[in-house]
């Protein structure tokens, strides 16, 4: 394949990855409009609620980005309330059953 076939072939692709418009917004443009949440008003809401779930929900965030935000203020020495995991909440590991499974 010659130089000007694939200078040929490149604006070929070049030009037909345009991208489409659509009605729906960009997703980058939507977390944009979403207003941050303070720092007062996260540890406001972390104090009052019992899960990570229901900061989230309260605020509009993303569980993980509670999750984030949880561990950025805990190492910057906030002293947030602490809250159990909703998945095993009430639930102990079974840690001797656990290791006969690794060891089969």
């Amino acid at each position: 394949m010659s130089a000007t076939t694939k200078k040929v072939e490149k604006s070929i692709v070049d030009t037909n990855t345009k991208p489409v418009a659509t009605d729906k917004q960009n997703p980058i443009q939507q977390a944009a409009k979403k207003p941050r949440v303070s720092p007062e008003e996260f540890v406001r809401v972390w104090e009052r609620c019992n899960t990570r779930n229901e900061v989230a929900d309260t605020l509009k965030m993303q569980p993980g980005a509670v999750v984030a935000r949880e561990r950025t203020y805990r190492k910057l020495g906030v002293n947030l309330k602490k809250i159990t995991s909703t998945a095993n909440r009430g639930k102990r590991l079974d840690i001797d059953m656990l290791n006969k499974l690794c060891h089969n």
